[in-house]
């Protein structure tokens, strides 16, 4: 990783860094006990800094490298809880992976106002998909290149994690770290007007 990535990533950081302690400072409550309020020696955006080039360094330890719903994994992806909470405060088009549903979420997600698109499964209803939604459907595999991406490259996957802070701090981290990388898949697809004013849309 060059010096300009790292001072790229620092400056975002830290700009972000003095909005959200202004904000935090004004919500913050004193407590009643005295702590000492020493300074350490790195600022929060080098820390911040350090854990997100860590996750573009493609180097599994991090020792080495420096010197958003959860479920437990009995839960059902179908569950409907789990699908009423995911989707609690989502609208429009919503597309998934048919090895995760069964009719009784995609109706309920329907009823709620949310277009699910989905390739359908044998003992399922066939879906009256638009010529847009089937040109979005056929890209819906672009999600497993992201996630190959998050996980070989910004190294989100760790099964030891020794808190649910750490696991947090980490998969946050590795998030920010997608955001930096200088290509990142994409549809490649424009809208466009026909002749009749028509929205259509133009894959390459």
């Amino acid at each position: 990783m060059c010096e300009d990535k790292i001072t790229e990533i620092y400056v975002t950081i830290d700009d972000f860094n003095q909005l959200f302690e202004k904000e935090i400072k004004q919500l913050r409550l004193e407590s009643s006990s005295k702590k000492r309020n020493r300074k350490s020696k790195l600022s929060d955006s080098e820390m911040m800094t350090i854990l997100i080039c860590f996750h573009l360094s493609r180097i599994n330890n991090f020792k080495a490298f420096y010197h958003f719903y959860l479920t437990k994994a009995n839960v059902d992806d179908r569950d409907m809880k789990v699908t009423t909470s995911l989707t609690e405060n989502i609208f429009g088009k919503l597309f998934g992976d048919r090895g995760y549903i069964s009719q009784k979420p995609a109706n309920y997600l329907w009823n709620d106002g949310i277009d699910f698109i989905y390739k359908v499964r044998k003992n399922m209803k066939k879906q009256n998909l638009s010529d847009g939604d089937k040109i979005l459907l056929r890209k819906r595999a672009l999600i497993e290149s992201v996630n190959d991406e998050l996980k070989n490259i910004c190294s989100i996957e760790h099964s030891r994690h020794r808190s649910a802070t750490g696991f947090l701090i980490n998969l946050v981290s590795g998030l920010c770290a997608y955001h930096f990388l200088p290509q990142k898949p994409s549809l490649n697809i424009q809208p466009f007007k026909n002749e009749n004013k028509q929205l259509l849309l133009a894959v390459a």
